[in-house]
């Protein structure tokens, strides 16, 4: 999954929807959606990608939380304004090969991969040039 919303700057307060697949045995539900209310946290090295630390001093048991931006689905801030969206910028050709395969070209953050053999090895391949 790619982040739907632009990181929020450190010391903004915000609400924040997550949701995550379900992984209870027997739960009639397929996803879990939970929203945690605080104030952004500076980054820390073992961060991961594209996410973002958020204090929640009044929840029991864990004063800071590790937020995915992959897993968010509602970002408000304190003011009552709701971030917007990212605009998808993914784009996806087909391309018959030269033996009349198909293969997929895909934008995604400007850079282009295929899904053919030999830009799994080179990194390069005709279809890309094709659709360039």
């Amino acid at each position: 999954m790619s982040p739907q919303f632009e990181m929020p700057q450190v010391g903004s307060k915000i609400r924040v929807t997550t949701k995550f697949k379900n992984h209870v045995l027997y739960n009639p539900s397929e996803y879990t959606e939970t929203t945690y209310v605080g104030t952004v946290g500076s980054a820390h090295k073992l961060l991961a990608p594209n996410s973002f630390v958020l204090n929640t001093p009044n929840t029991p048991h864990f004063s800071k939380r590790e937020i995915n931006l992959a897993y968010v689905t509602r970002l408000e801030y304190e003011d009552g304004t709701i971030a917007n969206k990212k605009a998808n910028t993914d784009q996806i050709w087909t391309v018959k090969g030269s033996k009349g395969d198909i293969y997929t070209v895909k934008r995604t953050d400007n850079k282009l991969i295929c899904n053919c053999v030999g830009f799994q090895f080179r990194n390069k391949c005709k279809h890309i040039s094709m659709v360039k």
